[in-house]
């Protein structure tokens, strides 16, 4: 299915932005 895929690649992105948020904060 399509849009669960999209939805899966959409979660991902949000958590490495997330990752990225923490890593700037701990720098």
């Amino acid at each position: 299915m399509e849009y669960k895929k999209v939805l899966q690649e959409e979660q991902m992105h949000k958590l490495q932005e997330k990752i990225a948020g923490m890593q700037l904060i701990n720098s």
